[in-house]
Order: C-alpha cells, then sequence, then structure tokens
C-alpha cells in the first residue's frame, strides 16, 4: 500500500468534493420532482390550466404562463396535463448542472386565489402544505457517492 501524501490527499478530497456535488446536484432535482408531482395533484382542476402552469425553470424563474397542455372541462383532462406537466418537468431539470438554482412556480394571476382557498376542490394554503410535504418526503435522501 502506497505512502499518503499530502498530494495524495489532497486528490482524493477535491474528488470526493467534486462526487458531493454530483449527488447534491441530482437530490436537488429529485426534490423539485417531487414537488412538482405534489403540486399537480393538489392544485385545484377545472380547465387544466392552473395545473399545467407548475413550472420548472433552472437558474431564472419562470415568468410566462402557458395554456393547458390538455385543455378541458370540470376537471375531465387533468389526467393527461398532470403527466405532461410531470415530464416536462422531468425534462427542464434533466438540463440543470451543478450549483445551478431551481425554481419551480406557477404564475397564473388566480393561483394565489386558488392557494388563498376559493376552490372546494383543494384547501387553503394548499402550496405551503405541499411544500412541507416534498420537504418531508426528502428527508430521508441520502447522497449516493
Amino acid at each position: 500500500m502506497g505512502k499518503t501524501t499530502m498530494f495524495s490527499l489532497s486528490d482524493k478530497m477535491n474528488k470526493l468534493a467534486n462526487k458531493v456535488d454530483v449527488a447534491a446536484n441530482e437530490i436537488s432535482k429529485e426534490v423539485a420532482l417531487e414537488l412538482v408531482k405534489i403540486l399537480v395533484f393538489r392544485t385545484p382542476v377545472d380547465t387544466s390550466q392552473a395545473l399545467s402552469n407548475w413550472q420548472v425553470g433552472i437558474r431564472t424563474p419562470v415568468n410566462t404562463p402557458i395554456g393547458p397542455y390538455a385543455p378541458g372541462a370540470g376537471g375531465s383532462t387533468k389526467s393527461q396535463s398532470r403527466s405532461a406537466t410531470i415530464e416536462r418537468a422531468k425534462l427542464f431539470l434533466a438540463s440543470k448542472r451543478k450549483g445551478e438554482p431551481i425554481f419551480v412556480s406557477n404564475v397564473l394571476d388566480y393561483i394565489a386565489d386558488l392557494n388563498d382557498g376559493t376552490s372546494k376542490q383543494a384547501p387553503k394554503l394548499f402550496v405551503e402544505t405541499s411544500v412541507d410535504l416534498a420537504r418531508k418526503r426528502v428527508q430521508s435522501m441520502k447522497l449516493k457517492i
């Protein structure tokens, strides 16, 4: 077995630090995806507009609303729109690099009203409780290095 030198120790520490950065980046993507999944299942649905607008931004928040992935009425297309919203989040998260912040947002003007409890489909503050639930679900995650 070779003798450990300051140089080899430094090299080992740098490699370990890089592995930690890579693993932390993967966990941050898992956390964001978990949050999107929770939000799309807790968001009140009529036309699928609100749930389709849970968007992921990398480096900067999204600031432009989009139309529903599967337009409908009375929640008839929520399943298709949920799936499409989750798939789009996965697509954006795949491009995230180490150190880049992730933003999960919904810029529709009425999302605040829905979060204030204007719909009987979701309790007041469903966004905040979704964030809390996502946080609890990921507390058990461990860095894979």
